[in-house]
């Protein structure tokens, strides 16, 4: 397994919590949801999703053989950015925003081995509704000599694919069949990142939601309980400044089991930023930030992603 190693800081900052949480509870109060041709959509089954403790998280994890390093962060975006990053999709039934803001997910995911020069680095991005977490679109890059370019855009009934490679496009649209109740609302697999943190998944919990991984649904069941960890040493840094933090040998972990919703032929392995299973991410209770990531990547075996840079909201 890869353990935690250093990475080097990169300073960012937030201060859009207080009037991201107002804007998001004025939508719920006048009733605001995104549209589509057809009607707006129902609430998702999610548990609270917002406010966030966190803008941007650091992992690290390595090994004699390997170095593989996750950075997830999440900014507001401004209309003008949002409308030209949106894609249209042929029938027009794409989900939008209509006034809501719209908030941007980025992660990248590098991994290398030592005496290979060349590093394999992946990309994705997630636009989506900070209120309940309704995804918007996202794109997945794999970068180096195979690069390719996977953009998902969202509608209520299924996903429009397009898949970029060797100057090649081909689209396709994956509608979503849902034999699960819990399958009302579809969502992302990167937002389980931003899930982890709520509240609402205390110790003895748990939670069944859907979401679209890359052809099809997955159900998802999540499960809280508590358990002793090594402490996590990390660099946390807030408008004030930075300082030395470290988890307690207590956390809460919480299992992440995706399963087919429905007929699972075709579809493609489960991924949640590069990790198959099996998942876990476990949490500092006091601060509810996500201290270590659990699962493996392809060509790399097992992974154990620990926190080393964590940029709080104020």
């Amino acid at each position: 397994m890869l353990a935690s190693d250093t990475l080097s800081p990169v300073a960012r900052g937030a201060s859009w919590l207080l009037r991201s949480s107002l804007l998001s509870g004025l939508a719920l109060f006048l009733g605001a949801a995104p549209v589509r041709a057809g009607g707006p959509l129902g609430p998702a089954p999610w548990p609270v999703l917002w406010p966030v403790p966190w803008s941007t998280l650091e992992f690290g994890a390595s090994n004699w053989l390997h170095e593989v390093s996750l950075t997830a962060r999440w900014s507001p975006l401004a209309a003008k950015e949002r409308d030209a990053a949106l894609i249209d999709i042929p029938d027009g039934a794409a989900l939008e925003p209509g006034s809501q803001e719209v908030v941007l997910l980025v992660a990248t995911v590098e991994a290398k081995t030592r005496w290979r020069s060349q590093p394999k680095r992946w990309s994705g991005e997630v636009w989506f509704l900070p209120d309940v977490g309704t995804p918007l679109q996202r794109v997945r890059s794999k970068l180096g000599k195979k690069a390719t370019r996977k953009l998902y855009r969202y509608a209520a009934d299924g996903v429009y694919r397009v898949r970029e490679e060797a100057g090649e496009r081909r689209p396709s649209f994956h509608a979503f069949a849902r034999p699960s109740s819990s399958c009302e609302t579809v969502s992302d697999p990167a937002l389980l990142l931003l899930l982890a943190s709520s509240p609402d998944l205390a110790p003895g919990s748990s939670r069944r939601i859907c979401v679209f991984n890359k052809k099809g649904i997955y159900e998802v069941e999540l499960r809280s309980t508590a358990a002793s960890v090594e402490p996590v040493r990390f660099r946390q840094r807030a408008a004030s400044g930075s300082w030395e933090n470290g988890s307690a040998d207590e956390a809460i972990r919480i299992e992440i089991d995706p399963r087919p919703a429905g007929q699972a032929d075709g579809l493609e392995p489960f991924e949640f930023f590069e990790l198959r299973p099996p998942l876990a991410i476990s949490v500092d209770p006091r601060t509810r930030l996500p201290i270590a990531i659990e699962g493996s990547i392809q060509g790399f075996g097992a992974v154990r992603f620990e926190l080393r840079e964590a940029d709080a909201n104020p």
